[in-house]
């Protein structure tokens, strides 16, 4: 496990001025307007919070297509521009953005039956505490979320749809979901704890402190989106290793169901360098 991990952070050490750029260049404006939006009461919080969450959502695609474009050259030993990895993330972006949207469905669907049967369960017994049902909830976004890992590099390095490309990440994922988890903790909990603290923090403090609650939430969430850079790095350091191991020793070979070899090979290789 520390050597998967090392690995990948030897690519995110060795190119930190690209990697916080494109972070900037996707992130900082739009932390800088929801501020400026909060800050002149623009819009109500609650408001401006469900229209910048929106707009978060349509970012995420062209951080991470850009991310995994500038690493997958990193590791062949060749350097990318920003143009190169905006113009492949531009290119799949739809691609990206409908694949996160039905892995948000399958998400509200292991949530249902998990969560409501134990909120069922607890009407029952009467039980008047909710957050019993945190757990079953983590669980369930945990489990759904694993299943589909690679979503990222099989749609960026080989030009999938969403639907092959999760179909390919989940059979990637089996008879490894206990590593894929345990690296997803790993990698994704301090981005989030960072991004969850400053936003429970930030509530906490309003209304007494004037604008450092505001602050606090975008300097945190900004803080936040850098630190995502390293799961993303490292799932697709993770799925190249799968891809290249040999024949029989994995069954990960980079090349969805129905025997495209060569159109991902040739194809779909001249795309990624585009």
């Amino acid at each position: 496990m520390t050597d998967k991990l090392q690995r990948s952070w030897n690519l995110v050490a060795a190119h930190p001025r690209p990697l916080l750029t494109v972070v900037s260049c996707v992130y900082l404006p739009f932390y800088l307007l929801y501020f400026v939006t909060v800050a002149a009461l623009w819009l109500p919080d609650e408001a401006a919070d469900k229209l910048f969450g929106l707009i978060g959502v349509l970012l995420m695609p062209i951080a991470n297509a850009m991310v995994v474009f500038l690493t997958h050259h990193w590791r062949q030993g060749v350097n990318q521009s920003l143009t190169a990895a905006f113009a492949a993330a531009r290119q799949r972006w739809s691609k990206l953005l409908t694949a996160y949207i039905s892995v948000s469905f399958i998400i509200l669907g292991w949530l249902a039956v998990t969560v409501l049967p134990g909120y069922a369960l607890l009407m029952i017994l009467k039980v008047k505490q909710p957050l019993w049902l945190l757990p079953l909830a983590a669980f369930a976004i945990i489990m759904a979320l694993s299943r589909y890992a690679f979503l990222d590099p099989l749609i960026v390095t080989q030009g999938l749809g969403p639907w092959e490309a999760r179909q390919r990440s989940a059979e990637l994922v089996r008879g490894r979901r206990a590593a894929v988890i345990g690296y997803g903790l790993l990698t994704f909990l301090p981005p989030f704890l960072l991004e969850s603290g400053g936003e429970l923090l930030a509530d906490y403090m309003k209304p007494d402190f004037g604008l450092w609650p505001l602050i606090i939430g975008t300097c945190t969430g900004f803080g936040a989106s850098i630190l995502y850079v390293i799961p993303v790095v490292f799932f697709y350091t993770y799925y190249q290793e799968l891809a290249t191991a040999p024949l029989g020793g994995s069954p990960a070979a980079a090349v969805p169901p129905g025997g495209r070899a060569s159109e991902l090979a040739g194809v779909r290789a001249v795309d990624i360098n585009q």
